[in-house]
């Protein structure tokens, strides 16, 4: 399922994930920075208190389309 941020306040981290669950890279976004995750496992750690906004494509299936790890 693919992903698109918008960041409009404040920062977040954004880490990338391997298959394996191993973190390989991550980013900081701040304000208006955009992003578009395409596919792989991705997690968000706020930096600063962020205001943006998340569009994503659906439909989306909880127990399908999401991994927690």
């Amino acid at each position: 399922m693919s992903e698109f941020l918008i960041i409009f306040k404040g920062s977040i981290k954004v880490n990338f994930y391997d298959k394996k669950f191993k973190l390989k890279k991550n980013v900081i976004l701040n304000p208006k920075d955009m992003i578009l995750l395409i596919k792989g496992g991705h997690g968000f750690e706020v930096i600063k208190k962020v205001s943006m906004l998340e569009i994503k494509q659906g439909p989306f299936h909880k127990e399908i389309d999401k991994i927690r790890f």
